[in-house]
Protein backbone atom coordinates (compact mmCIF):
# COMPACT_ATOMS: atom_id res chain seq x y z
CA UNK A 1 0.00 0.00 0.00
CA UNK A 2 1.38 3.47 -1.02
CA UNK A 3 2.68 6.80 1.81
CA UNK A 4 -0.98 6.94 3.80
CA UNK A 5 -2.29 10.49 3.70
CA UNK A 6 -4.05 12.69 6.22
CA UNK A 7 -6.07 15.09 5.49
CA UNK A 8 -7.60 17.96 7.64
CA UNK A 9 -10.51 19.95 7.58
CA UNK A 10 -13.84 21.25 9.49
CA UNK A 11 -17.34 20.20 8.78
CA UNK A 12 -18.59 23.03 10.88
CA UNK A 13 -17.80 26.15 11.73
CA UNK A 14 -18.46 29.60 13.98
CA UNK A 15 -19.72 32.18 11.29
CA UNK A 16 -21.16 34.96 10.53
CA UNK A 17 -24.53 32.89 10.15
CA UNK A 18 -24.49 31.38 13.71
CA UNK A 19 -23.16 27.89 13.69
CA UNK A 20 -22.83 26.63 10.32
CA UNK A 21 -22.83 22.79 9.30
CA UNK A 22 -21.71 20.71 6.46
CA UNK A 23 -21.45 17.52 8.11
CA UNK A 24 -23.91 16.04 5.72
CA UNK A 25 -21.07 15.79 3.35
CA UNK A 26 -18.77 14.36 5.84
CA UNK A 27 -19.52 10.95 4.46
CA UNK A 28 -22.80 10.16 3.13
CA UNK A 29 -24.66 7.20 4.04
CA UNK A 30 -25.14 5.58 0.16
CA UNK A 31 -21.42 5.69 -0.46
CA UNK A 32 -20.99 4.66 3.25
CA UNK A 33 -20.11 0.87 4.25
CA UNK A 34 -20.41 1.66 7.93
CA UNK A 35 -20.53 5.13 9.94
CA UNK A 36 -20.58 5.03 13.49
CA UNK A 37 -22.33 7.35 15.36
CA UNK A 38 -21.05 8.61 18.97
CA UNK A 39 -23.21 8.97 21.29
CA UNK A 40 -22.02 10.87 24.81
CA UNK A 41 -21.75 13.71 26.94
CA UNK A 42 -19.07 16.23 27.48
CA UNK A 43 -15.64 14.54 28.37
CA UNK A 44 -17.03 11.07 27.46
CA UNK A 45 -14.46 10.18 24.66
CA UNK A 46 -15.48 10.50 21.80
CA UNK A 47 -12.67 12.63 20.22
CA UNK A 48 -10.25 10.66 22.07
CA UNK A 49 -11.32 7.30 20.44
CA UNK A 50 -11.40 9.04 16.79
CA UNK A 51 -7.60 9.98 17.79
CA UNK A 52 -7.15 6.57 18.61
CA UNK A 53 -8.60 4.92 15.21
CA UNK A 54 -7.73 7.21 12.80
CA UNK A 55 -3.76 6.93 14.30
CA UNK A 56 -4.35 3.10 14.33
CA UNK A 57 -5.40 3.29 10.68
CA UNK A 58 -2.98 5.67 9.59
CA UNK A 59 0.33 3.38 10.73
CA UNK A 60 -1.67 0.74 8.40
CA UNK A 61 -1.49 2.43 5.74
CA UNK A 62 -4.65 3.66 5.03
CA UNK A 63 -5.96 7.41 4.17
CA UNK A 64 -7.64 9.15 7.00
CA UNK A 65 -9.45 12.35 6.91
CA UNK A 66 -9.53 14.07 10.24
CA UNK A 67 -12.22 16.91 10.68
CA UNK A 68 -11.74 18.73 13.44
CA UNK A 69 -14.08 20.61 15.91
CA UNK A 70 -14.20 24.71 15.23
CA UNK A 71 -14.46 25.22 18.90
CA UNK A 72 -11.45 23.04 20.11
CA UNK A 73 -8.12 23.33 18.57
CA UNK A 74 -7.33 19.51 19.30
CA UNK A 75 -10.92 17.59 19.68
CA UNK A 76 -12.10 15.49 16.82
CA UNK A 77 -15.87 15.93 15.26
CA UNK A 78 -15.42 12.74 12.76
CA UNK A 79 -12.76 11.07 10.91
CA UNK A 80 -13.09 9.06 7.53
CA UNK A 81 -11.31 6.26 6.02
CA UNK A 82 -12.39 6.84 2.79
CA UNK A 83 -10.18 4.14 0.74
CA UNK A 84 -12.79 1.58 2.92
CA UNK A 85 -15.95 3.93 3.12
CA UNK A 86 -16.01 3.78 6.98
CA UNK A 87 -16.59 7.20 9.18
CA UNK A 88 -16.83 8.25 13.22
CA UNK A 89 -18.79 10.92 14.03
CA UNK A 90 -20.13 12.79 17.09
CA UNK A 91 -23.59 12.66 16.97
CA UNK A 92 -24.21 14.91 19.85
CA UNK A 93 -25.47 18.79 19.47
CA UNK A 94 -24.73 20.90 17.89
CA UNK A 95 -23.85 18.74 15.05
CA UNK A 96 -26.91 16.01 15.83
CA UNK A 97 -26.52 12.99 13.63
CA UNK A 98 -29.04 9.90 13.68
CA UNK A 99 -28.86 7.16 11.30
CA UNK A 100 -30.44 7.55 8.02
CA UNK A 101 -30.08 3.38 7.21
CA UNK A 102 -29.98 2.21 10.81
CA UNK A 103 -28.10 -1.41 10.81
CA UNK A 104 -26.92 -1.42 7.14
CA UNK A 105 -25.13 1.25 7.40
CA UNK A 106 -25.25 3.44 10.82
CA UNK A 107 -24.36 2.08 14.28
CA UNK A 108 -24.54 4.00 17.25
CA UNK A 109 -22.00 4.06 19.64
CA UNK A 110 -23.81 4.89 23.18
CA UNK A 111 -20.74 6.07 25.10
CA UNK A 112 -23.17 6.76 28.40
CA UNK A 113 -23.10 3.67 29.38
CA UNK A 114 -19.52 3.38 30.70
CA UNK A 115 -20.18 6.81 33.22
CA UNK A 116 -21.62 6.59 36.50
CA UNK A 117 -25.24 8.08 36.48
CA UNK A 118 -25.73 8.45 39.53
CA UNK A 119 -22.77 11.12 40.29
CA UNK A 120 -23.62 13.11 37.57
CA UNK A 121 -27.21 13.21 38.90
CA UNK A 122 -25.94 14.57 42.12
CA UNK A 123 -23.95 16.96 39.90
CA UNK A 124 -26.84 18.56 38.29
CA UNK A 125 -27.19 21.72 38.99
CA UNK A 126 -23.61 22.44 38.12
CA UNK A 127 -23.77 20.71 34.96
CA UNK A 128 -27.02 22.49 33.68
CA UNK A 129 -25.02 25.96 35.07
CA UNK A 130 -21.84 25.34 32.91
CA UNK A 131 -23.88 24.20 30.03
CA UNK A 132 -25.91 27.49 29.91
CA UNK A 133 -22.50 29.70 30.54
CA UNK A 134 -20.81 28.05 27.05
CA UNK A 135 -24.09 28.17 25.41
CA UNK A 136 -24.17 32.41 26.33
CA UNK A 137 -20.85 32.45 25.09
CA UNK A 138 -21.18 30.94 22.11
CA UNK A 139 -24.26 32.97 21.67
CA UNK A 140 -22.31 36.29 21.88
CA UNK A 141 -19.77 34.97 19.87
CA UNK A 142 -22.24 34.24 17.19
CA UNK A 143 -24.25 38.15 17.59
CA UNK A 144 -20.31 39.45 17.25
CA UNK A 145 -19.68 37.24 14.24
CA UNK A 146 -22.37 38.69 12.95
CA UNK A 147 -21.80 42.01 13.41
CA UNK A 148 -18.51 41.86 12.03
CA UNK A 149 -20.04 39.89 8.63
CA UNK A 150 -21.94 43.17 8.00
CA UNK A 151 -18.88 45.20 8.52
CA UNK A 152 -16.85 43.12 6.13
CA UNK A 153 -19.71 44.04 3.15
CA UNK A 154 -18.98 47.40 4.28
CA UNK A 155 -15.06 46.84 3.18
CA UNK A 156 -16.30 44.82 0.09
CA UNK A 157 -18.51 46.96 -1.26
CA UNK A 158 -16.39 49.81 -2.44
CA UNK A 159 -13.99 47.13 -4.32
CA UNK A 160 -17.30 45.54 -5.90
CA UNK A 161 -18.44 48.41 -7.38
CA UNK A 162 -15.11 49.46 -8.47
CA UNK A 163 -14.11 45.84 -10.26
CA UNK A 164 -14.74 44.60 -14.04
CA UNK A 165 -16.80 41.73 -14.16
CA UNK A 166 -16.20 41.14 -17.72
CA UNK A 167 -12.94 40.89 -17.25
CA UNK A 168 -13.22 38.67 -14.62
CA UNK A 169 -15.53 36.26 -16.67
CA UNK A 170 -12.94 36.43 -19.30
CA UNK A 171 -10.46 35.31 -16.26
CA UNK A 172 -12.27 32.79 -15.12
CA UNK A 173 -13.18 31.18 -18.86
CA UNK A 174 -9.67 30.92 -19.36
CA UNK A 175 -8.71 29.41 -16.15
CA UNK A 176 -11.42 26.82 -16.70
CA UNK A 177 -10.35 25.98 -20.27
CA UNK A 178 -6.56 25.11 -18.77
CA UNK A 179 -8.01 23.10 -15.77
CA UNK A 180 -10.64 21.45 -17.92
CA UNK A 181 -8.92 20.91 -21.27
CA UNK A 182 -9.97 17.74 -22.88
CA UNK A 183 -13.14 17.14 -20.58
CA UNK A 184 -16.68 17.67 -22.35
CA UNK A 185 -19.70 17.85 -20.80
CA UNK A 186 -20.80 14.12 -19.41
CA UNK A 187 -24.19 12.60 -19.14
CA UNK A 188 -23.61 11.86 -15.75
CA UNK A 189 -22.44 14.54 -13.35
CA UNK A 190 -19.80 14.55 -10.78
CA UNK A 191 -20.46 14.95 -6.90
CA UNK A 192 -20.19 17.38 -5.03
CA UNK A 193 -18.69 17.86 -0.96
CA UNK A 194 -19.05 21.14 1.14
CA UNK A 195 -16.54 21.70 4.33
CA UNK A 196 -14.26 24.49 5.70
CA UNK A 197 -11.14 24.32 5.66
CA UNK A 198 -10.75 27.01 8.06
CA UNK A 199 -12.35 27.61 10.83
CA UNK A 200 -12.79 30.73 13.81
CA UNK A 201 -11.19 28.81 16.84
CA UNK A 202 -10.60 29.99 20.37
CA UNK A 203 -6.90 30.49 19.43
CA UNK A 204 -7.85 32.95 16.12
CA UNK A 205 -8.41 32.17 12.43
CA UNK A 206 -6.97 28.47 12.06
CA UNK A 207 -6.36 26.31 8.93
CA UNK A 208 -4.76 23.17 7.89
CA UNK A 209 -3.49 24.05 4.88
CA UNK A 210 -0.40 22.32 5.41
CA UNK A 211 -2.93 18.77 5.56
CA UNK A 212 -5.63 20.18 2.83
CA UNK A 213 -3.96 22.14 0.01
CA UNK A 214 -0.67 21.29 0.05
CA UNK A 215 -0.55 18.26 -1.09
CA UNK A 216 -2.48 18.75 -3.94
CA UNK A 217 -0.08 18.57 -7.12
CA UNK A 218 -1.38 20.97 -9.39
CA UNK A 219 -2.07 24.22 -7.92
CA UNK A 220 -3.80 27.20 -9.26
CA UNK A 221 -3.99 30.97 -7.07
CA UNK A 222 -6.42 33.27 -6.91
CA UNK A 223 -5.58 36.51 -4.69
CA UNK A 224 -7.74 39.91 -4.81
CA UNK A 225 -9.26 41.99 -2.06
CA UNK A 226 -12.68 41.58 -0.40
CA UNK A 227 -15.41 41.79 -3.07
CA UNK A 228 -13.83 41.21 -6.44
CA UNK A 229 -14.88 37.45 -7.20
CA UNK A 230 -12.83 35.14 -5.98
CA UNK A 231 -15.71 33.28 -4.88
CA UNK A 232 -17.77 33.51 -7.77
CA UNK A 233 -14.80 32.50 -9.76
CA UNK A 234 -14.56 29.32 -7.98
CA UNK A 235 -18.00 28.39 -7.57
CA UNK A 236 -18.06 28.62 -11.58
CA UNK A 237 -15.39 26.65 -12.20
CA UNK A 238 -16.97 24.00 -9.66
CA UNK A 239 -20.18 24.10 -11.71
CA UNK A 240 -18.42 23.43 -14.94
CA UNK A 241 -16.10 20.42 -13.71
CA UNK A 242 -19.39 18.79 -12.31
CA UNK A 243 -20.89 19.25 -15.51
CA UNK A 244 -18.10 17.52 -16.89
CA UNK A 245 -18.41 13.84 -14.79
CA UNK A 246 -15.77 15.92 -11.94
CA UNK A 247 -16.12 15.40 -8.58
CA UNK A 248 -15.89 18.65 -7.11
CA UNK A 249 -15.13 19.79 -3.30
CA UNK A 250 -15.89 22.78 -1.87
CA UNK A 251 -14.00 24.47 0.98
CA UNK A 252 -16.14 27.32 2.41
CA UNK A 253 -15.35 30.65 4.11
CA UNK A 254 -16.06 30.81 7.71
CA UNK A 255 -17.77 33.85 7.70
CA UNK A 256 -19.94 33.90 5.08
CA UNK A 257 -20.40 30.18 4.92
CA UNK A 258 -22.06 30.20 1.18
CA UNK A 259 -19.19 31.65 -0.21
CA UNK A 260 -16.21 29.50 -1.31
CA UNK A 261 -12.53 30.01 -0.52
CA UNK A 262 -10.84 27.14 -2.10
CA UNK A 263 -12.09 24.67 -4.73
CA UNK A 264 -10.12 20.65 -5.29
CA UNK A 265 -10.49 18.22 -7.97
CA UNK A 266 -9.38 14.87 -7.02
CA UNK A 267 -9.98 13.11 -10.00
CA UNK A 268 -7.52 15.84 -11.47
CA UNK A 269 -5.14 16.64 -8.56
CA UNK A 270 -5.92 20.08 -8.92
CA UNK A 271 -6.99 22.43 -5.96
CA UNK A 272 -8.02 26.50 -7.04
CA UNK A 273 -6.89 28.24 -3.55
CA UNK A 274 -7.82 31.81 -2.49
CA UNK A 275 -5.70 34.18 -0.43
CA UNK A 276 -7.05 36.33 1.46
CA UNK A 277 -6.76 39.13 4.40
CA UNK A 278 -7.95 36.49 6.96
CA UNK A 279 -6.49 33.25 5.79
CA UNK A 280 -3.47 34.02 3.56
CA UNK A 281 -2.05 31.50 1.41
CA UNK A 282 1.31 31.21 -0.25
CA UNK A 283 2.81 28.43 -2.12
CA UNK A 284 5.99 28.04 -4.47
CA UNK A 285 4.99 25.51 -6.76
CA UNK A 286 1.68 27.07 -7.99
CA UNK A 287 1.25 26.47 -11.72
CA UNK A 288 -0.43 30.03 -12.28
CA UNK A 289 -1.48 33.11 -9.66
CA UNK A 290 -4.18 35.19 -10.66
CA UNK A 291 -4.60 38.70 -9.10
CA UNK A 292 -8.19 40.32 -9.07
CA UNK A 293 -6.92 43.48 -8.36
CA UNK A 294 -5.84 43.61 -11.62
CA UNK A 295 -9.57 44.58 -12.84
CA UNK A 296 -10.08 47.04 -10.50
CA UNK A 297 -10.96 50.98 -11.73
CA UNK A 298 -8.73 52.85 -9.17
CA UNK A 299 -10.22 56.12 -10.07
CA UNK A 300 -13.61 54.43 -8.79
CA UNK A 301 -11.94 52.86 -5.54
CA UNK A 302 -9.70 56.06 -4.57
CA UNK A 303 -12.64 58.23 -2.95
CA UNK A 304 -13.11 55.37 -0.67
CA UNK A 305 -9.75 54.95 0.97
CA UNK A 306 -10.77 56.48 3.94
CA UNK A 307 -13.63 54.16 4.97
CA UNK A 308 -11.87 51.24 3.04
CA UNK A 309 -9.15 51.24 5.84
CA UNK A 310 -11.72 52.22 8.92
CA UNK A 311 -14.34 49.39 7.74
CA UNK A 312 -10.95 46.83 7.71
CA UNK A 313 -10.05 47.70 11.09
CA UNK A 314 -13.55 47.80 12.61
CA UNK A 315 -13.88 43.88 10.69
CA UNK A 316 -10.94 42.73 12.86
CA UNK A 317 -11.81 44.65 15.92
CA UNK A 318 -15.54 42.53 16.08
CA UNK A 319 -13.35 39.53 14.93
CA UNK A 320 -11.32 39.30 17.83
CA UNK A 321 -14.26 40.14 20.26
CA UNK A 322 -16.01 37.29 18.43
CA UNK A 323 -12.98 34.94 19.28
CA UNK A 324 -12.52 36.21 22.53
CA UNK A 325 -16.41 34.82 23.37
CA UNK A 326 -15.38 31.50 21.91
CA UNK A 327 -12.48 31.50 24.00
CA UNK A 328 -14.74 31.80 27.05
CA UNK A 329 -16.69 29.40 25.68
CA UNK A 330 -14.21 26.29 25.35
CA UNK A 331 -13.37 27.45 28.81
CA UNK A 332 -16.83 27.06 29.98
CA UNK A 333 -17.45 23.62 27.94
CA UNK A 334 -14.08 22.78 29.75
CA UNK A 335 -15.57 23.07 33.37
CA UNK A 336 -18.14 21.04 31.72
CA UNK A 337 -16.27 18.16 30.72
CA UNK A 338 -14.14 18.10 34.18
CA UNK A 339 -17.66 17.73 35.92
CA UNK A 340 -17.94 14.43 32.94
CA UNK A 341 -14.57 13.38 33.34
CA UNK A 342 -14.29 11.70 37.00
CA UNK A 343 -17.30 9.28 36.48
CA UNK A 344 -16.23 7.87 33.10
CA UNK A 345 -14.75 4.33 33.41
CA UNK A 346 -12.31 4.17 30.47
CA UNK A 347 -11.48 1.04 31.17
CA UNK A 348 -14.82 -0.39 29.79
CA UNK A 349 -14.03 2.60 26.78
CA UNK A 350 -11.12 0.99 26.15
CA UNK A 351 -12.46 -2.05 25.28
CA UNK A 352 -15.20 -0.43 22.96
CA UNK A 353 -12.50 0.95 21.16
CA UNK A 354 -10.78 -2.56 20.38
CA UNK A 355 -13.78 -3.71 19.14
CA UNK A 356 -14.70 -0.96 16.88
CA UNK A 357 -11.15 -1.21 15.42
CA UNK A 358 -11.88 -4.98 14.97
CA UNK A 359 -14.68 -3.91 12.53
CA UNK A 360 -13.50 -1.37 10.82
CA UNK A 361 -10.71 -4.29 9.79
CA UNK A 362 -12.93 -6.56 8.85
CA UNK A 363 -14.44 -3.74 6.79
CA UNK A 364 -11.13 -3.47 5.19
CA UNK A 365 -10.42 -6.54 4.77
CA UNK A 366 -13.83 -6.97 3.02
CA UNK A 367 -13.13 -3.82 1.05
CA UNK A 368 -9.78 -5.03 -0.60
CA UNK A 369 -10.90 -8.53 -1.01
CA UNK A 370 -13.73 -7.11 -3.59
CA UNK A 371 -11.25 -5.16 -5.19
CA UNK A 372 -8.95 -7.58 -5.79
CA UNK A 373 -12.00 -9.93 -7.39
CA UNK A 374 -12.76 -7.04 -9.74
Amino acid sequence: MSRAREKRVYPGGNTGEGFYSYYHYVLPPEQANRIFILKGGPGGGKSTLMRYLSDNMLQRGYDVELHYCSSDLESLDAVVFPQIGVALMDGTAPHSRDPKYPGAVDEIVDLGQYWNGQELRNRREEIIAASQAASRSFQSAYRALMAAKIVHANWEAPYTQAQDFGWVNQVTQRLAAMILNGHSVNPVPGKERHLFGAAFTPAGPTEHFAYLLDPVEKKFLVKGSPGTGKSTLLKKIGQWAKERGLDVEYYHSPLVPTNVDHLILPQLDTVIATSGEIFPYEATDVLDVINLDDGLDQAKLAPHRDNIAADKDLFFTMLQRAIAYVRQAKEGHGRLEGLYVPTMDFSRLNEAREEILHKILAIAEETTAAKTEH
